[in-house]
């Protein structure tokens, strides 16, 4: 088993006090397979001598690399060190302290926070009764700014690209945040359309689909001048969030979309088998456009699967909240593990 494989694994052999041995984790959304061999090729290509100097602030090539991907210019591309630092730097460049940022009540954990470091407040928005993300409920709400997160996560349900759009162009005064860090699950997003509205931002990254989890690395699309506004606060005209490995990696992995799509399509597959599988034990499952599933069963409760799972090596996401208190969120890994874990629930729950 070569590095990357090592690093990228999902079942991690751990024994802790009293003999607890954890096994396998299917609580974080992260592939279960190894990255694009081009990644361990452009490890061994980095010659250690050029670690001397600064990475390369513009990073020129490679954001034309992902422009092209999308049909747009370099200029519409910002390279940034993950996803999260993404979010919290658009906080600061598109928002004054006391404006109002909105989002769904059932959505990534991270927003309500990064909006409160930021001096940024926040409102909530109801996922309606079938815990899909209410749009229309966005269009009058009295608020700066949108993010939405699709395909949403925790739920796994994505909304219609269109439907997302209609909504941008008939609220130019809000910016639209649209976190699509899921979406190669779901087919395309939004990112074809920065260039026509000057309120619209794309966040992606590269751990659920391209296997690069370890690695810092996210991007924005968007119009040239949000953009921008985003180089802008950079502390100082030499600053670089992405260091030189990280460049020559994520852009390999970048390149290799042949690699991703079958990923991806193993990752779908194995999704597919393991709901039918789950419904046959009496879960109910969200529809899911993820490498993730959000599921609850008609007569076991979530705390006691999670927790007699966790005696047998399984960690799964309980979210204990009132809506969610229900459910458990479970990563899709490969068709073995998600064997093992059918036969673990299914005696939990018989």
């Amino acid at each position: 088993m070569n590095f990357l494989s090592r690093l990228s694994r999902a079942v991690e052999l751990k024994t802790l006090e009293g003999g607890y041995r954890e096994t396998l984790d299917l609580s974080s959304p992260t592939s279960p397979y190894s990255p694009s061999p081009a990644v361990e090729k452009a490890l061994k290509s980095i010659d250690a001598g050029s670690l001397n100097a600064f990475p390369s602030i513009d990073i020129l090539d490679f954001r034309q690399v992902i422009a092209d991907r999308y049909g747009l210019n370099a200029s519409n591309v910002f390279i940034y060190d993950g996803c999260d630092a993404l979010l919290s730097l658009c906080m600061r460049a598109y928002f004054n302290e006391g404006n109002v940022v909105a989002f769904a009540d059932v959505t990534y954990e991270y927003y309500k926070r990064c909006a409160t470091l930021n001096g940024v407040n926040y409102t909530t928005v109801p996922l309606d009764a079938n815990m899909k993300i209410n749009l229309d409920a966005y269009r009058d709400l009295d608020c700066n700014g949108v993010i939405i997160c699709n395909p949403n996560d925790p739920t796994g349900i994505a909304v219609n690209k269109l439907d997302i759009i209609e909504l941008v162009s008939k609220c130019p005064d809000k910016l639209f945040i649209i976190d699509e860090r899921y979406a190669e699950f779901a087919g395309a997003g939004v990112a074809e359309f920065v260039k026509e509205y000057d309120n619209l931002v794309v966040i992606r990254g590269l751990s659920a689909a391209y296997g690069l989890g370890g690695v810092n690395f996210g991007y924005a699309l968007s119009n040239s001048t949000l953009v921008a506004g985003l180089k802008n606060l950079r502390p100082h005209a030499f600053d670089c969030a992405v260091d030189c490995i990280t460049q020559k990696v994520a852009e390999a992995c970048f390149k290799d979309i042949k690699y991703m799509s079958l990923t991806v399509d193993k990752i779908i597959n194995t999704r597919e088998d393991f709901c039918d599988k789950l419904r046959q034990l009496g879960f109910d499952i969200l529809p899911s456009s993820t490498n993730f599933v959000l599921v609850k069963h008609a007569r076991v409760v979530a705390s006691v699967i999670e927790f007699q799972l966790k005696e047998q090596g399984i960690t799964v996401k309980h979210f204990k909240t009132k809506r969610l208190g229900d459910y458990l969120r479970i990563t899709i890994s490969t068709p073995e593990n998600m064997d093992l874990l059918i036969k673990k629930l299914k005696a939990i729950v018989k």
